[in-house]
This record gives structure tokens, sequence and C-alpha cells, in this order.
């Protein structure tokens, strides 16, 4: 999700798209809510729902696998959603 925001070290690269629609607030679904578009989604992403926690000072993510992501090992043997491999982490993640 990261990828897709602008911010300054954005300057002349592209934006990435995030796959689907937005999921539907009256019926969101089980689990993580951005699991049917995450492509760090995996099966137990859909069962519950994580906990914000800190990520850098004053910056919180509602991910179980921010660690993982952060620390590069995202997709060591896990299949990711859309069948896509792992991208490298964002940036904003392993500052």
């Amino acid at each position: 999700m990261l990828a897709s925001t602008v911010h300054g070290e954005m300057r002349d690269k592209d934006i990435e798209a995030i796959p689907g629609s937005p999921p539907d607030l009256r019926r969101l679904p089980p689990g993580c809510s951005f699991a049917p578009r995450c492509r760090y989604a995996v099966t137990a992403c859909t069962a519950t729902v994580p906990d914000s926690v800190p990520v850098t000072p004053g910056h919180f993510a509602a991910c179980s696998r921010v660690g993982e992501i952060a620390a590069g090992d995202a997709g060591a043997g896990k299949t990711q959603s859309a069948g896509r491999p792992p991208p490298d982490p964002p940036q904003a993640m392993l500052a």
C-alpha cells in the first residue's frame, strides 16, 4: 500500500497501482480488510484482524506481517496473492 503513495522520495518514479477495488465498508471481509488486495497476504491474513503496531516513531501499521515485510522475508516460502512474487519492501517500512 505504501508503494501507491506519493512522498518526497518518489520524484521521477512511477506510483504503483493497487489492484482490485476497495472493500465494501458495509460488508468488510473477514480478517484484514486489505488482504484481498495485498500482495503480501497469506491465508492467516483472512482469519484475524491485525493489531496496530508502531513501525517508526509516530507511524503505525495494522499488519500481522509487517516485521517480515520490513526484514525482506515476506516471500520466503509463501504463496503471494494473484501469484505475484513479493516486491521489495517499501522504503518507509525500512526506516
